[in-house]
């Protein structure tokens, strides 16, 4: 059996995505009207995650893939994700159809509105937005997005790897 698996954030990089659940393969590049993203989750290494919200306003989008994936594979991601997430269903409108998905939303208890993401995580997401030929004006808006330099040489240098990485065939 399969999901399918709305990614937002630093899982939208394929190959960060395959390392955590190797059944993944992309469906669709996709929107959601009435939704915002921050970076305003606490993560494990107290920086900034990607989080939606929803705001109810059409003006607000927020773009993203599909991804399917072996339903027994999906302790693998909710373990990544952690304690911080929890899952929901949303709709989302692709190229050619519409998927119903699922997806981590930030659990109020770990939003933080003065957290900042580290430089390699917002890279990871600037990169996976890139990768997916995203609306150019949105990887800009990504871009543009304050980040700090992760203190921990090792993790941040390994994480700036994760980007030049490709997906084996």
């Amino acid at each position: 059996m399969t999901l399918k698996y709305f990614a937002y954030g630093s899982n939208m990089l394929h190959y960060r995505l395959w390392q955590r659940v190797p059944s993944c393969r992309v469906l669709d590049c996709v929107s959601v009207r009435g939704y915002s993203l921050n970076y305003f989750i606490r993560g494990i290494d107290n920086s900034g995650k990607c989080n939606i919200i929803e705001t109810g306003q059409d003006i607000d989008c927020v773009h993203g893939v599909v991804f399917e994936m072996a339903k027994s594979d999906l302790h693998r991601l909710d373990a990544a994700e952690g304690e911080s997430y929890e899952k929901s269903e949303i709709v989302l409108q692709g190229e050619v159809e519409q998927h119903r998905a699922f997806v981590y939303i930030g659990r109020e208890a770990y939003i933080d509105t003065d957290l900042k993401p580290f430089d390699w995580y917002k890279a990871i997401v600037v990169e996976g937005a890139r990768s997916h030929n995203l609306p150019d004006e949105y990887i800009l808006n990504l871009n543009a997005v304050v980040a700090k330099k992760d203190s921990d040489q090792e993790r941040s240098k390994n994480n700036f790897k994760i980007i030049e990485s490709i997906v084996p065939e």
